[in-house]
């Protein structure tokens, strides 16, 4: 297995780390987790989200002040069309959280002219820290700034299929793909609630993950960059190249990707 320092990979990395190791911080003390707030039908916002995507800002401008930052808690709509920013998900997977679910996780990612160059995610509930960047493949990080290489498998044979959000057409697409596959009973199949389940493709406890969800691209970004690194193949629901501003989201192992292709067409290929 193969293993660096994180002084070996573009400074961006380094910060972003720091930058989700703050926001672990922010988290597992629960900080604002009872300030509950309403986004949406069904979509919820913590005060822990609004303290932990501050944290982030804070670490982010002090190493790179010349980056823009776009955060979920924030106006996305101002997401800008060209250059350099971070985009952020301070916590992905709130309910969860909220509801004291072991599964969220820190997303950042770095775009630089559309395109995902850095990555790291933080897995909330366990602490352990991801990152990749581009052409310099997909680690792991160690408290002591080790980096422990990670690759996508199939040995799992586990699959996680999120639904996207209630009352859209995903909902309708995800019920013919998912009946499709549990009728087949080749995979075992889970539902997760959180991007977390792109950077456990990446290191190889899941084969595959399909997100029919069509949200912001800050909730993918960064686990595409890391699953890619990692060796999966990374897509749309149409088999394309996973790009900011793609529709849906597939990550899976050469083994697992056929299968989640045809059930994003709302059927089942072998």
């Amino acid at each position: 297995m193969k293993s660096a320092r994180i002084s070996d990979l573009p400074p961006e990395c380094a910060t972003a780390s720091r930058a989700v190791r703050a926001a672990l911080l922010v988290i597992g003390e629960r900080r604002g987790a009872t300030e509950v707030l309403t986004k949406g039908h069904l979509d919820i916002a913590t005060g822990t989200d609004v303290q932990s995507q501050a944290a982030i800002q804070d670490v982010l401008h002090q190493g790179h002040p010349e980056i823009a930052f776009v955060g979920e808690e924030g106006e996305l709509d101002k997401t800008p069309a060209a250059g350099s920013y971070w985009l952020v998900d301070p916590i992905c997977g709130t309910r969860n959280f909220a509801s004291e679910i072991p599964l969220y996780s820190v997303n950042i990612a770095l775009v630089r002219d559309g395109l995902v160059v850095a990555a790291a995610m933080g897995d909330g509930a366990h602490g352990q820290i991801f990152v990749a960047a581009r052409g310099r493949g997909a680690w792991r990080l160690e408290p002591d700034g080790e980096l422990v290489s990670i690759a996508a498998s199939a040995a799992s044979f586990t699959l996680s299929i999120d639904p996207g959000k209630p009352g859209t057409s995903d909902r309708e697409r995800a019920a013919e793909g998912i009946g499709a596959a549990i009728r087949a009973g080749e995979w075992e199949l889970r539902t997760f609630g959180t991007a977390l389940d792109i950077a456990f493709v990446a290191s190889g406890r899941l084969a595959g993950v399909l997100h029919f969800s069509q949200t912001h691209p800050l909730h993918f970004a960064a686990g595409a960059l890391l699953a890619e690194e990692a060796g999966a193949h990374v897509t749309d629901l149409r088999g394309d190249p996973w790009r900011v501003g793609s529709l849906g989201f597939i990550a899976a192992s050469p083994k697992a990707q056929p299968l989640l292709l045809g059930l994003a067409a709302g059927g089942y290929r072998r």
